[in-house]
């Protein structure tokens, strides 16, 4: 991921059934606290969750708080009816834009 970027995280398992979902969060952390968490509970549009999978799009701003000299750990929560599942902590390299801004 390259800060100031809009990447898309996507996590994949066969256990997710879209119809089944009723929440999901992603959680972003870097040196041991939480960054960001994108929630989809709250309608966020860049949340898509189809059969095998829950994706979530990051807009520049987002990326810009992820310091480029740390890994950065990502982590989805699913929730289908009564069952709450968690992937493992997953590690990205973020990496420096050159000029470091918001593209307008």
């Amino acid at each position: 991921m390259v800060r100031g970027t809009t990447p898309t995280v996507l996590f994949c398992s066969k256990q997710i059934k879209k119809e089944e979902v009723t929440d999901a969060e992603f959680t972003f952390s870097q040196c041991g606290r939480v960054i960001l968490t994108k929630e989809m509970c709250t309608g966020d549009p860049s949340f898509v969750v189809v059969d095998g999978g829950v994706s979530v799009t990051l807009s520049q701003i987002e990326t810009l708080m992820f310091d480029a000299k740390a890994p950065l750990l990502v982590q989805l929560r699913v929730e289908m009816g009564d069952l709450v599942m968690a992937t493992p902590p997953s590690k990205m390299i973020v990496e420096q834009s050159l000029d470091g801004g918001v593209l307008t």
